[in-house]
This record gives structure tokens, C-alpha cells and sequence, in this order.
């Protein structure tokens, strides 16, 4: 059994998921989640940590989960990332061209961030070999608040990286069709929404939208006269559907416009930047469900559109997580996390 597992501590929700590897494939141990009350959770609010810290022990022990060690990730709207093209170089000089390309491009001071890198693919072009690296900077007072939590749960942490990564890491393992098409992972969020575009598998450019499923409830509350909770429940219900008059269609659309358009945006940058086209675009997130989306963003787009359910191959050997059935896309960055070390 593995002795590790991977957290996603959501805007709304608490992810777990645990693998097993044997040769060359990985058994599900368990997966499940919980609501998050704390979704924004200050590091100067010690009950805040303290409570936060013992829903995620609950949780842990209700899924089964021995393991005292975890693989967590950040959440991409908190950090910066971006991409770095350096010319080949060993090993040694690559740090330091690192800090010193960080110097640059991030916009906070460095003592205030704590620095990851990553290779991503090695470029070869007329102007010689190059490497492509993907940076991230995360401040030092959220690093600080997870390892708190994770201190108080029990736990230690043996990674952390974004969302992003694990995303990325959960589609290549579960969907290698990726490695042939280019690609777009569209993760709607509680809070935001990140584009993810994948250039044949290798990772091209992340975008974050600062709107996702809450903002559609809310538009729902408004236009409809209606509480959070029955707002939620049409909006899962009815979604784009031209039931209820179209009403509820209506109230969501404005959200999905801003959405479809940072799209767009993005499927121009990467055709004016690799003179081909995005053909296939993978939904996760809690808001993937939403009825009716699949066939908007066929129809707005133009490109096939397909759910990321990572854990339905599992389902289908075990019946004892046939409650996990069309939840596969909920869990794909915790998925993700708990293969970073397998």
C-alpha cells in the first residue's frame, strides 16, 4: 500500500485520494471528500488552522487512510507561474539561471516567495537545443498555513505544488491520447476557472479566470429571487437546459461568455505561438457537471469536449467505489497528487 497520500484542499471541498502501484499499474485504496468551511483560511487565526486540521484528521480516518505522509498542492489563483525557454546548460548553472530569470519575471520580492522549478521538454530549434522549465513562486505566509495544518493534523507533508501540475500529471497518466492532440484542460473551480493548455502532452501555458461555480450560483440567487441553496440545487438540476423557461440557462450564461472568451484568448495565443490548433478540450472541477456545458462549448468552440473522469477505469474493477461514478473529475487534482511519487 502506498505510505502517502495526495490532499486537494478545494475552495469548497476537501479532497483525499490514495494509489497503489503494482509493476505497471495503479489500484485505487481509497478516494473520498468533505465540504471545506474554511475555504480561506488566515494563518493569524490559530482555531481556524486547529479546526481546519481536524476536519481533514475526520476525514482521513473515515476514508481509512493510515498513512501519516502527503502530497498537497497549491492553489494556482494564490501563486504565480509561468514558463522559462534557457539555453542547455549543466546541471549545476541551472539553479542559479533560474534565480536570476526569477529576478525578472516575478512580481514579488523574492524573499518573500518560495521558488519551485521544473523541466518540463527539451526544444530543439536553428538556434540550437533548449529547455523548457515551468517556474512557480508561492508566497511564504501560504506555504506557512499549510504546514501549519498539516503540523496539526499529524501529518508531514512531503510535497507541495499547484494545481496545475497535478492536473497536468492526472490527464497524462489516465488519458494518453493527449500526447497526440493538443489540448485544453478547463478546470472549473468554486472560485476560478484555470485554462491549462498542453502542447501534444508537454505543458504550454496556464491561465486563471477569477470566476467559476460560485459566481453562477450567485447569478442565479440574483436574477431568480432565490436562497444560495435553492440557487445550487437549479443550477445542478437545470443547468443550460430550456426547462424553468430557459430562466436558469439565462442566469448562467453571462458567467460561461467570460469564460468561453478567456478561451478563446487562449486558443489564439497558442495558434499564433505553434500554428496549430487546440482540438480537444477535458473538463474538471466541480462545476464540470453542469448540464447542458459539454454541448455550449462544442458549440462555442468548435473543438470536442470531453469530462476527465480519472477514477471511472477503477470503478469498473472494484464495485466498492461505484460511489465515486461520475465523480472522476472532482478528484483530479487530488489524483494527480497522489501519483507524483508512485
Amino acid at each position: 500500500m502506498g505510505n502517502f497520500f495526495g490532499i486537494d484542499i478545494g475552495a469548497s471541498s476537501i479532497k483525499m485520494v490514495q494509489f497503489e502501484k503494482k509493476k505497471n499499474q495503479f489500484d485505487l485504496i481509497s478516494a473520498g471528500a468533505v465540504q471545506n468551511p474554511f475555504p480561506n483560511f488566515n494563518i493569524e487565526i490559530d482555531q481556524t488552522l486547529v479546526s481546519l486540521a481536524e476536519l481533514i484528521k475526520k476525514l482521513k480516518s473515515d476514508l481509512g487512510i493510515s498513512a501519516n505522509k502527503v502530497v498537497a498542492s497549491l492553489p494556482e489563483r494564490k501563486v504565480f507561474t509561468t514558463t522559462l525557454e534557457l539555453p542547455q546548460m549543466k546541471e549545476s548553472e541551472l539553479s542559479q539561471a533560474v534565480l536570476w530569470e526569477a529576478e525578472n519575471v516575478v512580481p514579488y520580492p523574492l524573499s518573500d516567495v518560495n521558488l519551485d522549478w521544473e523541466i518540463l521538454s527539451e526544444i530543439k530549434s536553428p538556434k540550437g537545443e533548449k529547455i523548457k522549465i515551468i517556474l512557480v513562486a508561492a508566497p511564504v505566509a501560504l506555504v506557512d498555513r499549510y504546514l501549519m495544518v498539516f503540523e496539526n493534523a499529524g501529518l508531514e507533508l512531503l510535497s507541495l505544488e499547484t494545481d496545475t501540475l497535478a492536473q497536468i500529471r492526472s490527464v497524462k497518466t489516465f488519458f494518453p491520447n493527449i500526447f497526440e492532440l493538443d489540448t485544453l484542460v478547463v478546470d472549473l473551480g468554486a472560485e476560478s476557472t484555470n485554462l491549462i493548455a498542453l502542447e501534444k502532452g508537454s505543458f504550454f501555458s496556464v491561465r486563471q479566470v477569477p470566476t467559476g461555480g460560485l459566481a453562477i450560483t450567485r447569478n442565479i440567487v440574483s436574477e431568480l429571487n432565490l436562497d444560495l441553496v435553492k440557487a445550487e440545487e437549479y443550477k445542478k438540476v437545470y443547468g443550460l437546459s430550456p426547462q424553468l423557461e430557459g430562466k436558469v440557462a439565462s442566469a448562467i450564461e453571462p458567467v460561461l461568455k467570460i469564460i468561453v472568451g478567456e478561451i478563446k484568448k487562449m486558443q489564439g495565443f497558442f495558434e499564433e505561438s505553434t500554428k496549430r490548433n487546440i482540438s480537444l478540450v477535458y473538463l474538471t472541477g466541480g462545476g464540470a457537471l453542469l448540464p447542458g456545458l459539454s454541448e455550449y462549448l462544442v458549440k462555442s468552440l468548435g473543438v470536442e469536449v470531453h469530462l476527465a473522469d480519472c477514477l471511472s477505469v477503477f470503478i469498473n474493477r472494484n464495485q466498492r467505489f461505484s460511489f465515486l461514478k461520475n465523480a472522476g473529475h472532482f478528484f483530479t487534482v487530488a489524483t494527480g497528487l497522489a501519483l507524483k511519487l508512485l
